[in-house]
């Protein structure tokens, strides 16, 4: 019911950036944010148990008073109660710049990541954070338009792949790696690319290839 209605209302705002909003389509979209508050705050008891009561709250601070203040706290509470995954998931859907975050705001979400799990995790969440970033808000321009810090992630990439050296993660951060112009992390990562790299990660065969070429150059 309460995605219905956020739904619903950001069919009337629409993706876009919010000075872009047709003056007319505001009303029906907050009242739409109010009534979803409305249904979760209602059953709060039952569902704050649920890491994503807490992604749909922090959605709703944010559309309501139109900044990240109030967002990141229950972002925080998400995580406290699941995986750092909903961390990472909650984190970005809010700080992307589409909606009004910044690239600021979300290197800052990133650092702050990194330091409440760098305990446990390493760099890991450092890296896993821009991960998802590039996939929802940069694309391949990750380091041409963000902020992202690519000693940090370079250490998260080695601690991922410390505990899940898969496949998948490895044509990824190998792609970052050739994204990043880190010509000695790409001859290294594609090295362990043991099959045929996955055209879902790099698209254009060519592209892989121009990497491959290009790392192992002098």
């Amino acid at each position: 019911m309460q995605k219905m209605l956020l739904n619903h209302g950001w069919s009337f705002r629409g993706g876009g950036y919010a000075n872009m909003v047709e003056q007319q389509n505001w009303k029906p979209f907050l009242d739409r944010v109010q009534q979803a508050k409305v249904y979760l705050e209602k059953y709060k008891d039952i569902a704050s148990s649920d890491p994503y009561w807490y992604e749909l709250m922090a959605i709703i601070a944010y559309a309501q008073d139109g900044q990240i203040r109030n967002s990141p706290s229950l972002c925080r509470k998400a995580s406290s109660v699941a995986s750092l995954l909903s961390n990472i998931l909650c984190g970005n859907r809010l700080l992307r710049a589409k909606v009004g975050g910044s690239i600021l705001a979300i290197e800052q979400f990133a650092r702050e990541g990194l330091e409440r799990t760098r305990s446990t995790e390493g760099f890991a969440m450092y890296a896993r954070i821009y991960w998802y970033a590039s996939q929802t808000e940069f694309g391949d321009r990750l380091f041409s338009e963000s902020l992202v810090d690519w000693t940090a992630m370079k250490k998260g990439i080695d601690d991922v792949l410390t505990r899940y050296p898969d496949g998948w993660n490895i044509n990824n951060f190998a792609k970052f790696a050739c994204l990043s112009k880190d010509k000695a992390k790409t001859a290294e990562l594609i090295g362990r690319i043991n099959d045929a790299p996955l055209t879902a990660v790099w698209g254009d065969p060519l592209f892989f290839q121009q990497c491959k070429v290009w790392a192992s150059s002098n």
